[in-house]
């Protein structure tokens, strides 16, 4: 499967709202809009096996507008999310920028380990630029990441600072 040459505009206003959800599939050349005026979405959700994420170029925020929180999703908007129980994962060449004005917001995520599955392996993310804006009240941060059972490499990653920068997440297992 393939997901190619797409631009994505939405004005989302429900819970979990990726542009697009890559489980197993090919994801490039694509543009999503969601970073200005009344767009708003997550980016990209990466899961499952094999999946490879490259040449996207990516901008998110969330409005607090959401029909099931009454205001901003919960944690906000992610540009790219890589889910736990992920293997052989590749992403790279992904230029990633998440707006914080009244919604958090984070170029990439990265899920914690979950209990009943396996530990994620293989996976690769490196050669991206994740930028972070904070335009707002609300925090914004280039990559969280929880405490992870994981076998993730990240590296090369250009992280434009200025307004916010890595921040890393602890969780009690």
């Amino acid at each position: 499967n393939e997901v190619f040459g797409n631009t994505i505009e939405l004005q989302t206003r429900h819970t979990n709202d990726f542009a697009i959800l890559a489980n197993g599939a090919k994801i490039y050349g694509n543009t999503i809009n969601c970073g200005n005026g009344d767009n708003s979405c997550r980016g990209i959700a990466i899961g499952g096996n094999d999946t490879i994420v490259y040449n996207n170029n990516v901008n998110v925020q969330e409005l607090p507008r959401n029909q099931e929180y009454n205001v901003c999703e919960m944690a906000g908007a992610y540009g790219m999310q890589m889910e736990y129980d992920t293997h052989r994962l590749d992403v790279y060449n992904n230029t990633v920028t998440a707006y914080a004005g009244d919604c958090e917001a984070y170029a990439f995520r990265a899920n914690p380990y979950s209990s009943g599955t396996t530990n994620s392996t293989n996976n690769a993310v490196h050669d991206n630029t994740f930028v972070a804006i904070k335009n707002g009240t609300a925090r914004a941060a280039t990559i969280t990441a929880m405490a992870m059972k994981t076998a993730t490499r990240m590296r090369a990653a250009t992280m434009i600072p200025g307004v916010a920068g890595v921040r890393m997440r602890t969780s009690a297992r």
